[in-house]
């Protein structure tokens, strides 16, 4: 081998090293973006995450005020009720005592 056939070939040396440094730049890269893709996919995990937890938060707290105003509204017929009751006890406690006193003033 001489020094022309090394003059000829120094080109495609110097192509192949270029090449080589080419794709071993191009293959960093690629595990930069592969790692930069992993971390986005679990922002989005979190971002995701995130947002069901506020709709459920929300839903939780609609169920809540929803729960409230039933519980309020039964606690006001149950007050009522109760109301009711009363009076009739109260009526049949006045028939008794108009009964009582025909009975008792009646055999006097």
């Amino acid at each position: 081998m001489d020094i022309s056939d090394l003059k000829s070939l120094l080109p495609i040396l110097v192509l192949a090293l270029t090449g080589l440094i080419a794709l071993v730049k191009l293959s960093a890269r690629v595990v930069e973006l592969e790692k930069d893709l992993s971390q986005l996919m679990k922002n989005l995990e979190q971002r995701d995450t995130y947002t069901q937890h506020v709709k459920l938060d929300a839903k939780v707290n609609a169920i809540e005020k929803h729960s409230n105003s039933n519980i309020s509204s039964l606690w006001d017929a149950h007050e009522k009720t109760l109301s009711k009751f009363d009076a009739v006890l109260e009526k049949i406690d006045q028939k008794y005592q108009s009964l009582r006193e025909k009975i008792n003033g009646g055999s006097h």
